[in-house]
């Protein structure tokens, strides 16, 4: 498409003086289309040609992508099983086999089932002390007491509880209640001051 000679863009200082225009037609070069320029003329816009040239590229790199995911998945499972196999055949453990091996024994022994047992409900266990008397543990609130869930310390006087202990352990039960109350005593006394 040509311009008329009327243009405004021909009134402009660069198209008004022909010595300029002369030398400025030797440095600039046009494409007209011939195959050595990079861009030909097809009457499709560059950015069009350019997004379907780079639709194409990323289909063939998304193909090429789960074409290597497939082979790698399958040459790693081939490698494994042919080193698992030789390590039975050596006779060594590998950390697959174990697993599933002591899986299946705990399966078999219900310790799994035990697991969710203790997890789940309160459990008693006994624990041996350093003088060898058993005593009685209560699992429940996640964690191993000495109590059962639900235990309160009794009100009861200080010559109530001098008469209760624990003959075996040699332990006065009234000495910590004492002990307890002076501390009571002392704590709600500081409270009022």
């Amino acid at each position: 498409a040509t311009l008329s000679r009327e243009h405004q863009l021909f009134e402009t200082p660069l198209f008004q003086d022909t010595d300029l225009q002369h030398q400025l037609l030797n440095r600039v070069k046009t494409g007209d289309g011939s195959e050595q320029s990079r861009i030909r003329p097809t009457g499709i816009p560059p950015h069009v040609s350019l997004l379907c040239e780079m639709k194409w590229l990323k289909q063939s790199l998304v193909d090429a992508l789960s074409e290597i995911e497939s082979t790698r998945v399958a040459t790693v499972k081939d490698i494994v099983g042919e080193l698992e196999a030789r390590a039975i055949g050596a006779g060594t453990v590998t950390y697959d086999g174990l697993n599933d091996a002591i899986r299946s024994c705990l399966q078999e022994t219900g310790v799994h089932d035990l697991v969710q047992h203790l997890a789940n409900s309160g459990h008693q266990t006994h624990e041996k002390t350093k003088d060898n008397v058993r005593i009685l543990n209560h699992f429940w609130g996640g964690r191993f007491r000495r109590v059962p869930a639900g235990f309160h310390v009794p009100d009861c006087s200080t010559r109530q509880c001098g008469s209760c202990g624990d003959v075996a352990m040699k332990l006065s039960v009234g000495l910590f209640f004492v002990f307890l109350t002076a501390e009571t005593c002392l704590t709600e006394s500081s409270r009022g001051a």
